[in-house]
């Protein structure tokens, strides 16, 4: 049976369903933050003044499928500003279904119509499922080194 949903931006209302996919998330990636460290992020995406933005997938019941969490930044290399897209997570009964597709392609659009030049985003070598839809919609084009200083 197909999966009935649509994307829009997050609201201050969606964080207790939100938080607890962001937790989910941070399970798949194998991460441990602190609650602070997740409810400034949520306030940080809510804040019309920052830089960081999220679509989220509901379906018909109000239920979060996914999210996208993305930020829009100025470059050295252009005079547009770019799209980056931090964060992308579906839930795994809403994965295959076109969910996560249609995350980037809100980003893609909202990008397209902000004037952008480039939408990009990283993610992990061995995240071949993801990287299986990621290889039909963009070009694979780095490699990125990280440093942690804190």
């Amino acid at each position: 049976m197909k999966l009935n949903y649509f994307i829009r931006l997050v609201k201050k209302s969606d964080y207790n369903n939100w938080i607890m996919l962001w937790n989910d998330y941070l399970i798949f990636c194998n991460t441990n933050i602190s609650e602070e460290i997740s409810k400034n992020t949520f306030n940080n995406i809510i804040d019309l003044k920052s830089n960081i933005s999220s679509f989220v997938a509901e379906d018909s019941d109000k239920k979060l499928l996914g999210f996208v969490i993305f930020v829009c930044h100025p470059t050295s290399f252009s005079l547009n500003n770019r799209f980056y897209i931090e964060d992308l997570f579906t839930h795994p009964k809403s994965r295959r279904q076109g969910v996560a597709y249609s995350l980037i392609k809100a980003v893609e659009t909202l990008a397209i119509q902000s004037n952008s030049d480039k939408l990009y985003w990283h993610t992990g070598e061995n995240n071949y499922i993801a990287r299986m839809l990621y290889d039909k919609i963009a070009k694979k084009t780095q490699i990125v080194y990280t440093k942690m200083l804190i």
